[in-house]
């Protein structure tokens, strides 16, 4: 890499059972690119597994940041949160119990490096069994304006660049639950 963008990994945290959470941050951990920065936010749990799995050695990696709000804001203000603190690049967003496969963040940085112009990426997406088994495929189609405008087909894996969501000033927490929806559209 000539100049490797770095890309900022946002995930809100709240109650996760820590089994999945682990392989939430994991999976971010053995990414076969290396210039992320991960940004775990607690929300405000009562869970004292998430919170001894947050202060735990697995979150000890320099570039893992943890913040820990005193009560629970909700996803929008957490995740704002985490983009304040992002210096990426590009942002990527990553909810608790996702997993990323191992050449995800490769992937974009391809992308990017080979379309410098581009504020929006994502990916396709499926889900996994809990015996490890990859199902429900969703291969997204090509941006298509009018499909976004009949459904949210661009959720998990998204990538905005982060000056874009500066301008946009990130989620909006009237929104919780349809905060990626309403991103997107705007």
């Amino acid at each position: 890499w000539q100049t490797p963008p770095k890309i900022s990994i946002v995930t809100p945290v709240y109650n996760t059972a820590a089994e999945i959470l682990y392989d939430c941050i994991i999976s971010v951990r053995a990414q076969a690119y290396p210039y992320w920065q991960f940004i775990l936010v607690d929300d405000g749990s009562s869970s004292e597994a998430t919170h001894q799995l947050l202060n735990s050695g697995v979150c000890k990696d320099p570039r893992i940041q943890v913040l820990f709000c005193a009560e629970s804001l909700g996803i929008s203000a957490a995740t704002n949160r985490g983009i304040e603190n992002a210096q990426g690049d590009y942002v990527v967003f990553l909810d608790h119990d996702d997993r990323l496969s191992l050449d995800a963040l490769s992937l974009l940085a391809e992308e990017i490096d080979q379309h410098p112009e581009v504020d929006i990426l994502y990916s396709d997406r499926d889900m996994i069994s809990s015996g490890g088994k990859r199902y429900m495929h969703l291969f997204k189609p090509g941006w298509s304006p009018e499909t976004l405008l009949a459904g949210n087909y661009i959720f998990h894996l998204m990538c905005y660049r982060r000056k874009l969501l500066a301008q946009l000033g990130g989620y909006r927490s009237e929104l919780d639950g349809s905060q990626d929806y309403d991103l997107i559209l705007r």
